[in-house]
């Protein structure tokens, strides 16, 4: 859900932004263990990876293997029932392409929906996914579990549309949905309900 806009400055070397250190060539994702103190494209990676299943909850992926991704990891790996190190190697890897897929296309299921809007008192109007909705009102922006829809998916909501998965909440948890709209009366509108809907990728 959307949340005031806060200034990130000790912050950032907690989730490893050390911009002055260079990126490592890398093969594909997968291919080597990660660890704390690494910074290269794979970590870029796996910190997307994260992100989209919602473990990863800096705004950006830096690149670095900071405290912030050791913690990602360990709730992954605690959650999938993996021995809980930190390090991201084979069997993290698995497991977290195989949770990948499982959440992905063609995905159909009955959700319950809600609604909101970005005009609320102290909102940013920006979404955890960097959309600024008070600058495109007119985009279709549901907030998701990223366990069960993928974050940056195409989803067809029924009685909304086709939208971008944008977005996550506190108490959007399971099978839930938020619905963006621009203007308050419509959110009121919608109301709570029931709908079907498809992941489409």
């Amino acid at each position: 859900m959307l949340t005031p806009l806060k200034k990130i400055v000790v912050f950032t070397a907690a989730a490893g932004m050390m911009v002055s250190a260079p990126f490592m060539a890398q093969a594909s994702m997968g291919e080597q263990t990660l660890h704390y103190g690494m910074k290269n494209s794979d970590v870029r990676e796996l910190q997307f990876a994260l992100k989209n299943q919602g473990y990863f909850d800096f705004h950006t992926a830096t690149g670095y293997y900071g405290t912030i991704t050791v913690a990602a990891v360990k709730s992954f790996q605690r959650a999938k029932g993996l021995d809980v190190d930190g390090i991201a190697g084979p069997k993290t890897f698995k497991a977290l392409n195989t949770s990948g897929e499982n959440a992905r296309q063609g995905k159909v299921m009955t959700v319950e929906s809600s609604a909101y809007t970005a005009n609320c008192a102290g909102c940013s109007g920006v979404t955890s996914q960097g959309i600024n909705l008070k600058e495109n009102p007119g985009a279709k922006v549901i907030s998701v579990d990223p366990s069960v829809i993928p974050l940056g998916s195409r989803v067809y909501v029924e009685g909304y549309g086709t939208a971008i998965a944008g977005d996550t909440g506190g108490a959007i948890k399971g099978k839930k949905i938020d619905v963006f709209f621009p203007e308050r009366e419509q959110a009121l509108q919608w109301g709570r309900k029931n709908v079907t809907v498809k992941v489409i990728e």
